[in-house]
């Protein structure tokens, strides 16, 4: 038979192997059963969660091309998080630059129109 520590044992206790429990071979495969379901369970939503961000990932979609590993969807993600951030900070240097910072909170879509009145194109 095995030692185990019982479900509700203080965390101390349980640390310092004061307080155990011994477990009959039926009960410790038990508890392996349920510990291997909460992994399978929980790699199956991770691998979901990373489907999903490959899914809006921009990188070439298509049965010829390999799926990327976790790391480098991760780092994908990281990257283009960082780009976008980049290029909203640039937009919005822009957008004040073209107003003079007296539109911070100007929104050319929301304008009836699309650009406020403006029918001019926008330098660039």
């Amino acid at each position: 038979s095995f030692l185990c520590p019982s479900p509700g044992a203080p965390a101390a206790a349980v640390n310092s192997g004061l307080y155990k429990k011994q477990m009959t071979e039926p009960e410790l495969q038990q508890l392996r059963l349920k510990i291997n379901s909460r992994e399978r369970k929980r790699m199956h939503d991770l691998n979901i969660a990373m489907d999903g961000l490959r899914e809006v990932m921009p990188y070439a979609h298509g049965p010829s091309v390999r799926k990327l590993s976790k790391i480098a969807t991760l780092l994908l993600a990281r990257n283009y998080i960082l780009m976008l951030t980049n290029s909203l900070e640039e937009m919005k240097r822009l957008v004040s630059e073209i107003y003079g910072g007296h539109h911070a909170g100007f929104h050319p879509a929301a304008c009836p129109g699309g650009m406020g009145g403006h029918s001019a194109p926008l330098p660039g």
